[in-house]
């Protein structure tokens, strides 16, 4: 994050703390730099109308020739050397004013600060966006369902079939019956994620029934690597402004002419984000987005573009996640647990 190794003694916590220390001092010394630089800039500003007046002025009093043509020459060049030589000086102490301003700015971390518009994404609060019911489920017959933007985490034992159920949605989505008996909306899905025993063996018993866009991230970050960026974002919607594109990608930390790298080159966290672009912006918006343990393998500044996004994001959102922060930092409304959905004779 800062090019250079340091140490920090204590928890996350502690380190967290004496990074927004550390913050603060430096926007403090971002603030008083803006002062500086404003207070040089008015100062030359001042000279350089002074200086104009008396040049005004000089140059008057040479047309109305009130002194000797020799003496008012002489007179004359003597202030020129010297406006030109406070005119340097000022514009040099301006100039290091606006160079002490940016390497102040340049010493605050990077992080993404913007927060991401995705109105297409809204989903009104009363729409019935996943349904999920058994005849026999193990534990419950009661229906389990996402009305609005709710935010579901799915939790269980390792193993116990989180990604497998996912899958069962995501083929639900895409109008397959996923070998859970399940009919859902029509949306390209990517099922790709790892889901261990088949769906049939688990979830079997189980009608899943997904009435919104859906998309999938998925912990590969899988994408087209033949592509560019800019061609794999717009793969699920080609009308997609190229502009809108590089918004999003900006504003998910994404550096500047990465979109048209091809994606195959591309450093995990890049892929992290062209992939979760690629998702949000898809064609129609989706407003049902399946998260599998999308922390895995992310550093903290892509953990922190995640959280940006989804700020901006209205829709649902089914994730899988071990980690208790992103939970709350995504402001998930309710936990499931996978085990609830399982047939009884898996159960057993």
């Amino acid at each position: 994050m800062t090019d250079r190794l340091r140490v920090y003694g204590g928890n996350f916590d502690d380190y967290e703390a004496m990074v927004a220390a550390e913050e603060e001092a430096k926007q403090q010394k971002v603030t008083d730099a803006k002062k500086t630089h404003q207070i040089e800039k008015r100062q030359r500003i001042e000279l350089e109308t002074k200086l104009a007046r008396s040049e005004q002025k000089g140059a008057k009093d040479k047309l109305n020739r009130r002194r000797p043509r020799i003496a008012a020459n002489a007179m004359a060049h003597f202030p020129e050397k010297s406006a030109a030589k406070r005119r340097g000086d000022k514009a040099a102490d301006e100039a290091a004013a606006w160079d002490e301003l940016t390497t102040a700015k340049d010493a605050l971390r990077r992080s993404s600060s913007v927060r991401l518009d995705l109105p297409d994404t809204q989903v009104h609060a009363t729409k019935r966006v996943l349904e999920i019911s058994a005849a026999a489920s193990a534990r419950s017959e009661r229906p389990q369902s996402i009305v609005g933007p709710e935010r579901i985490r799915l939790t269980g034992p390792n193993g116990a079939g989180k990604s497998t159920l996912l899958a069962a949605i995501l083929a639900a989505a895409n109008g397959q019956d996923g070998q859970g008996g399940g009919t859902g909306g029509a949306v390209e899905g990517h099922v790709g994620a790892e889901t261990g025993p088949p769906i049939a063996e688990l979830f079997g018993d189980l009608a899943i029934t997904v009435s919104a866009p859906t998309a999938h991230l998925d912990q590969q970050y899988r994408l087209p690597g033949e592509l560019t960026v800019m061609g794999a974002v717009r793969a699920g919607n080609p009308q997609l402004d190229p502009h809108r594109v590089h918004e999003v990608l900006a504003a998910m930390g994404l550096r500047a002419g990465r979109t048209d790298q091809i994606c195959q080159t591309l450093s995990g966290g890049e892929r992290f984000r062209v992939a979760l672009g690629s998702g949000l912006l898809q064609d129609p918006a989706p407003q049902l987005l399946i998260l599998d343990e999308p922390g895995n393998n992310l550093d903290l500044s892509s953990l922190e573009a995640l959280v940006t996004a989804l700020e901006g994001f209205g829709g649902a959102m089914v994730i899988v996640t071990h980690d208790d922060r992103l939970a709350a930092e995504l402001s998930v409304d309710t936990e499931w647990d996978v085990r609830e959905f399982l047939r009884t004779e898996a159960v057993d």
